[in-house]
């Protein structure tokens, strides 16, 4: 008798651990695997955007799956992703694991629910039906107005950490208040909604954190700060700008790093700001990958982009960058190969930060 009762505890181990190991197996074959970063970082970024509170994958090789927070924000045109995302995450990826079975999984933490956000996608739907707007510009401006209008800065709960809903375009549009960094979200989520070309700047108003957007009319783009013009009554002072006095850009995790390399349009600001690209009449090897502005108020040249400037530049016979109101230079990382007499004559210049 006893030995009957351990056969059959022997067999029925032995079933239990054929059902476990084939739910295992079933389990693993329904986690998809990938050959490329890109294909990594669009399975990724689809996941949060359903907000996933577990993402699994396989990978070919551990390289495929080091994927980093630019792959996955990337700039794609849908206003759920890029930089709405990158905000939604509070500008950091999780750390992807891999597991004993060779799958790959991060559990990302969100701001927001997926329920959340489709309360956000039918407000945009909503707040869009009324534009009648015949141009880009006229659309940039109704979603501005729109959010001045309808949308309070809140400060009530500005310093308030356990609000987290003020940072998202949630809190903006359900809640009808937010911080800056909700205000940038929702207009970013309907202006790409609406087929602008938008993107979100974070960095600093005077020394104090700040998120603002601008946006593409044309072949040019512009500053708008719609947190900042809702709470003035003429809010025309923060719409359509190409520079805003005092605001200063954070690149990296914050703002993605290519929009350094945005040219922005001169503006009646009180500063007479040159900007242009090495290009056309001054092509020596150069391309419009590179960019620059001068600020002849205060002397500050700044080159950014991606290429080589080997060689000086001239225009109409004159070398390009001989002028007295140049008194500082700083060179972005993108740029190589850079002639050591490019700034010769720059007779004021003190300054000159150059890549190394």
């Amino acid at each position: 008798m006893k030995k009957t009762i351990a056969i059959l505890f022997a067999l029925l181990f032995c079933l239990l651990a054929a059902v476990m190991t084939a739910g295992a197996e079933g389990e693993l074959s329904d986690v998809p695997q990938f050959d490329s970063t890109e294909a990594v970082a669009a399975f990724i970024r689809t996941e949060m955007v359903s907000r996933s509170a577990e993402i699994r994958f396989k990978a070919t090789d551990e390289a495929v799956a080091a994927v980093t927070l630019a792959d996955v924000c990337e700039h794609t045109g849908n206003g759920t992703e890029g930089d709405y995302l990158r905000l939604a995450l509070n500008y950091a990826l999780p750390q992807i694991e891999k597991g004993a079975d060779g799958v790959f999984v991060l559990r990302p933490t969100y701001y927001t629910t997926a329920e959340q956000e489709a309360a956000v996608g039918a407000y945009a739907e909503s707040a869009l039906a009324g534009c009648t707007a015949e141009d880009d510009a006229q659309t940039a401006r109704y979603i501005y107005d729109y959010l001045c209008e309808n949308v309070a800065f809140d400060l009530e709960n500005l310093y308030n950490e356990e609000d987290l809903l003020k940072y998202t375009a949630y809190g903006a549009a359900v809640n009808s208040r937010a911080v800056c960094q909700g205000f940038a979200t929702l207009y970013y989520r309907l202006a790409l909604a609406a087929g602008l070309d938008c993107r979100i700047v974070t960095g600093t108003r005077g020394d104090v954190a700040h998120a603002w957007n601008i946006v593409k009319i044309g072949d040019q783009w512009y500053h708008l700060d719609p947190s900042s013009g809702a709470q003035l009554l003429d809010n025309a002072a923060y719409f359509m700008k190409r520079i805003f006095d005092g605001y200063t850009i954070h690149y990296g995790n914050e703002t993605a790093p290519e929009i350094q390399g945005y040219l922005f349009v001169i503006g009646n600001d009180g500063e007479n700001i040159q900007t242009g690209t090495l290009n056309g009449e001054l092509n020596y090897g150069y391309n419009d990958s590179i960019v620059w502005q001068l600020n002849n108020k205060t002397g500050a040249l700044v080159i950014t982009g991606t290429g080589e400037m080997p060689t000086i530049l001239f225009q109409n016979g004159t070398p390009f960058w001989n002028n007295t109101n140049i008194k500082s230079v700083v060179i972005s990382e993108g740029i190589t190969n850079i002639a050591d007499y490019l700034f010769n004559g720059c007779s004021n210049l003190a300054e000159i930060s150059i890549p190394s």
